[in-house]
């Protein structure tokens, strides 16, 4: 190990920055002797040198300190739109769960409701069609329409709490079988 690595070890850079700083000087160097004059002072060239190092230790550190703030950076926007992208899956997640959940909760309320009411709850409620032309479909008033679509939607709901509590979460209370 020469002098100078020893010197910049005990300035606390590590190998790989030594080296760079080594590389750089020499570099400087090549480039400036052609042009340098050693002049009669005792020193002078040494005293060069120190100013040729230092200035390549103070790029080193400004390289050094704009790498590390590239990389925070960086790693930032990584974290972000991982947290974006953890948020997203987890949302379609929650979607197909509740789906899922719904799903098995239709099924069993269509189990235990009456043709006519499932008939009425379908039409009104899952296909949106006017009360009146599924009573004129059915053969029932548009009341009785409202009447059935309600009460299966009610039991739907409570089938949800409890396929909810069977699972061990806690439905809402705005959309059936959400947890």
């Amino acid at each position: 190990m020469s002098r100078g690595e020893c010197q910049l070890r005990r300035l606390g850079l590590k190998e790989h920055a030594v080296e760079d700083v080594i590389q750089d000087v020499f570099a400087r160097l090549l480039r400036a002797i052609p042009e340098f004059t050693l002049g009669g002072k005792p020193g002078r060239f040494r005293g060069y040198l120190w100013k040729v190092t230092f200035s390549a230790l103070v790029d080193q550190a400004r390289q050094a300190k704009a790498q590390r703030h590239a990389e925070e950076e960086w790693v930032r926007r990584f974290r972000a739109g991982d947290q974006q992208e953890s948020r997203r899956v987890e949302a379609e997640w929650d979607e197909l769960e509740r789906q899922h959940r719904l799903e098995i909760a239709m099924q069993r309320v269509r189990a235990v409701t009456s043709a006519r009411s499932w008939a009425c709850f379908e039409q009104r409620v899952l296909r949106d069609q006017p009360a009146a032309a599924t009573a004129a479909e059915l053969g029932i008033t548009a009341n009785a329409v409202f009447g059935y679509a309600s009460r299966v939607l009610k039991t739907l709901r409570r089938e949800c709490a409890a396929l909810a509590e069977e699972l061990g979460d806690e439905p809402t209370q705005d959309r059936p079988c959400e947890s």
